[in-house]
């Protein structure tokens, strides 16, 4: 059996060997059912105390409690436990999994030279032919060179797939992962991708975390861990993931990418290790520092290298005499070399001598020695630091530094200044000091240590944190609401790169605005956040999202007729957000009824601008569903709205869909000038996503009416800006109708090639409606070749999913290629006797009919009449479900 890859599992699997749950363990253990649950989630290490009893609850043999201790409180490997199935626990080596001090492994291969960094890396740029998007560092890393030559001889060996290195905060772990990564970019063919996880909040958005890193889309209903697997099985490439101690609950996802992805290294910083077999660890330690006082040749050591070189960055006319040298190396023993002790501590050279920094330093260490003997001595020195940077600010610089920790994710200068009051003299005297950092794009962070050292001043003036976090909220759904029209005109680029930037800070306003049921803040900001999620594909974050709201509000008591009206309204909104998020991600029958709901509580508060939302969806969900009356009322209703209110993007929308309608009822030219009517209003408004979208639309139309060059150059027109703009849907439904148009102008290899890559797409997105048009076009494609064996593949996986989904006008028009492949193979009846849906069902579209006419007509010369009159009056014997469900059935 494979062994267990983390404590808490090996934890689980004992204690259910035992016949245990949860509640007695805990209660033989003698602590709460949540620290059992913890331990064995792995978010939780037990106390030496908890783990001795851990071992005599689990009945481990006595002369094996000495390294069980160990493995618990992560001092060696869980692979140092035998099978916790087993009823008794034997000590078992794993050469698999090694822990490396500093030392480079024998017989190690030559290493590459690292290379000189640019001065500033734009988001993703290349690099020998490599792509990365690894930021540039504004100082050149001083030290390290064994723990670089490891790195090497590590990555270049076959049998390793992950290096974690490991250390507490401030030990360098970051710059040194940044360095190596960068001098590892030829090895890799399709790149290396830093993935900074220290503004993640959960282990559950690890996945888009990692997505966002290598600019892959996640979009659909699928599993975003299966779609992010499966598009890297194929890649070799580095990822960097950078700060993960807080996120060890995702470890299983290290695990899946190693399994399954096998071009994949990883490279990882953690204060903990993963604890999985295979890894290979590093336990990163201070730079060099002399360890008597005045040691001889003091500036030869990388400690007081990097202290010199920070303390004249701060104060270039700085001159080191020999008198001061002992007092930078009494620093640095301090501190004992951790890289962010030095960079705090030297920051404090333009005010005051080192030897008071020494002294100051000093004095704090030996306060935690005292009052904190849990404490490792290098975390003392790094509280050290920490509260001697924090004695020296002024008042106001406290309170601005402890209110910046509300920020997730980094910032911007003005945000800042209006949720804390933060001047710019505020800001430059906290970056000065090495307190927070700015980067060249003009975003303000702090080093996650740091954050949480602010938080936890933060945290004992509650009153005061309370009022931060509310204006916290303010700005960012404020932020939000003035997005809206951006996010729908010419700016929406723009919008979209400001709300990817401040994810976590809107993440955590909407977190706030919901737990502390503030409906005023949840309205405000609410459409910008449905758009956001809906433009990037991520639906189940934005449904959970609006579930949990949905969730509190519903628990809001009663209150005077206008709170409960602007209750109730913010309720059919969120409704209205889970109905479009079900239909974009191709769930109709959630989407509808989400809908109907939401239409139902909005009329009853008489919101009547709210409307659009849930009347579009019913109309677009009416259409797939082969009701165009119901579509037509709906969309209609909707248009109504929106023209009395003066909605530009909504009147497009509607009319844009009623368009479809229309193509669907063969009603090509009225279909045409609807859309054209849409494409006129986006293009005023700018917006390019619903302008792409338009151009495909209408190269569907212009197709049915036979122009074919013209469907062609709109296709390549929305091609173009959906891939402009990162929009795969878009893309997918552009890449099949330029298949499509390829077919007819005869360039067949072309159009296959295009469908191919629609399908993929449509495929990895996990759109039921897309994914069916591309099999039917392929189907369609393979008819006209003569290819009938793959024309019935396809046709049969596009019924499959038609009927999965209640698309009736697709599963029609696939009946209609099964008839046309039949009828090729010489099975004129079963061909007969699919035709009789196609041609009497009222969600068959107009394109759908005709070419069932068509083929009816070529049949009818082939048969007699008796026989003709005679299939005909078995058509009304079977329905068409039972019609759908004999061609399925044949296939198995």
């Amino acid at each position: 059996m494979d062994a267990p890859t983390s404590f808490g599992y090996w934890i689980r699997r004992r204690r259910k060997a035992l016949d245990l749950t949860q509640d007695e363990l805990a209660h033989q253990v003698g602590c709460s059912v949540m620290t059992i649950r913890k331990i064995e989630a792995g978010s939780r290490r037990p106390s030496r105390q908890i783990a001795e009893r851990l071992a005599d609850c689990l009945e481990i043999a006595p002369a094996d409690h000495a390294i069980f201790i160990k493995v618990a409180r992560a001092h060696v490997s869980v692979e140092q436990l035998a099978d916790p199935m087993e009823r008794t626990v034997q000590v078992s080596i794993v050469p698999a999994t090694r822990t490396f001090s500093t030392s480079t492994p024998t017989g190690s291969e030559e290493l590459m030279h690292s290379t000189q960094a640019p001065d500033n890396f734009p988001p993703l740029i290349t690099h020998a032919n490599r792509p990365h998007n690894l930021p540039a560092q504004p100082t050149t890393l001083v030290g390290r060179d064994e723990e670089m030559e490891t790195i090497f001889a590590l990555l270049r060996r076959a049998d390793v797939r992950l290096v974690t290195l490991c250390g507490p905060g401030g030990i360098g772990k970051t710059r040194l992962a940044l360095q190596a990564a960068e001098a590892q970019l030829e090895m890799f063919t399709h790149g290396v991708y830093f993935v900074s996880l220290a503004p993640v909040s959960s282990a559950d958005f690890l996945v888009s975390a990692i997505a966002n890193a290598i600019r892959f889309s996640l979009y659909g209903t699928g599993d975003p861990r299966i779609q992010l697997l499966t598009y890297l099985r194929e890649k070799k490439l580095l990822l960097v993931l950078d700060n993960f101690e807080h996120l060890l609950a995702g470890v299983e996802l290290v695990v899946d990418l190693i399994q399954q992805a096998p071009g994949v290294n990883i490279l990882v910083t953690s204060r903990e290790r993963l604890n999985l077999l295979g890894e290979w660890v590093i336990e990163l330690s201070g730079l060099s520092f002399p360890k008597a006082e005045q040691g001889a040749h003091s500036e030869s050591y990388s400690a007081v290298q990097m202290f010199l070189q920070s303390a004249r960055r701060v104060h270039m006319s700085l001159v080191f005499s020999g008198e001061e040298l002992p007092c930078v190396v009494r620093i640095c023993q301090l501190v004992e070399g951790m890289p962010l002790g030095i960079e705090l501590a030297s920051a404090w050279t333009r005010v005051i001598s080192c030897e008071e920094i020494a002294h100051e330093i000093k004095k704090s260490l030996e306060f935690l020695a005292t009052s904190s003997q849990g404490v490792q001595q290098r975390h003392r020195s790094m509280r050290a630091v920490f509260d001697h940077s924090w004695n020296l600010l002024t008042p106001e610089e406290q309170r601005v530094f402890r209110q910046l920790s509300v920020f997730r994710g980094g910032f911007r200068r003005d945000a800042a200044e209006q949720i804390i009051g933060a001047s710019l003299t505020h800001l430059a005297a906290l970056v000065d000091k090495s307190l927070l950092r700015r980067s060249t794009a003009g975003r303000y962070d702090m080093h996650e240590l740091i954050r949480q050292y602010a938080t936890m001043k933060l945290q004992e003036t509650p009153g005061e944190q309370v009022t931060v976090l509310d204006r916290h909220c303010n700005y960012y759904t404020e932020f939000l609401h003035q997005r809206r029209r951006q996010l729908r005109g010419e700016f929406q680029r723009d919008a979209l790169e400001e709300m990817r930037a401040e994810i976590e800070n809107v993440r955590q306003a909407w977190r706030w605005a919901v737990t502390r049921r503030k409906v005023a803040e949840i309205k405000k900001s609410l459409q910008s956040l449905l758009d956001f999620y809906d433009t990037q594909g991520w639906f189940q974050e934005g449904k959970e999202a609006f579930r949990l709201a949905m969730e509190e509000l519903e628990n809001v008591g009663q209150g005077t007729e206008e709170q409960v009206m602007q209750h109730g309204v913010v309720l059919g909104q969120l409704l209205a957000g889970q109905g479009w998020l079900s239909l974009a991600s191709g769930n109709y029958e959630r989407a509808v009824e989400a809908s109907q709901t939401s239409l139902s509580l909005l009329r009853r508060h008489g919101a009547r601008e709210e409307l659009m939302n849930p009347l579009t969806t019913l109309g677009i969900a009416a259409h797939f569903m082969g009701d165009y009356t119901g579509s037509q009322r709906f969309l209609q209703e909707s248009l109504t709205i929106q023209r009395a209110t003066g909605d530009q993007w909504g009147e497009g929308w509607s009319i844009g869909n009623l368009g479809m309608v229309s193509y669907a009822l063969g009603q090509y030219r009225k279909a045409r000038d609807l859309m054209n009517e849409a494409l006129t209003l986006f293009k005023t408004l700018g917006d390019q996503r619903m302008i792409a979208l338009s151009y495909s639309f209408l190269s569907m139309v212009t197709c049915s009416l036979g122009e074919y060059a013209e469907a062609e150059r709109l296709s390549r027109e929305g091609l173009m800006l959906s891939r402009e703009i990162r929009h795969p849907w878009g893309t997918a439904i552009a890449l099949c109708n330029l298949g499509a148009a390829a077919y007819f102008l005869g360039k067949y290899a072309e159009a296959q090639e295009l469908l191919q890559e629609s399908l993929g797409l449509f495929k990895l997105i996990e759109e039921p409606w897309g994914t069916g048009i591309a099999l039917s076009y392929l189907a369609n494609g393979g008819c006209a070749l003569g290819a009938y064996s793959f024309a019935s593949q396809y046709a049969l996986e596009a019924l499959e999913i038609a009927t999965k989904a209640k698309l009736v006008p697709m599963a029609l028009d696939v009946l209609v290629v099964q008839a046309t492949i039949r009828m090729n193979e010489g099975e004129m009846r079963p061909a007969f006797e699919l035709l009789g849906p196609p041609l009497q069902h009222p969600g068959s579209t107009s394109g759908t009919k005709e070419r069932a006419l068509h083929l009816l007509a070529e049949m009818e010369s082939h048969l007699a009449p008796e026989e003709i009159a005679d299939l005909k009056e078995q058509w009304a014997a079977r329905t068409f479900e039972e019609i759908v469900e004999k061609v399925l059935n044949a296939k198995s």
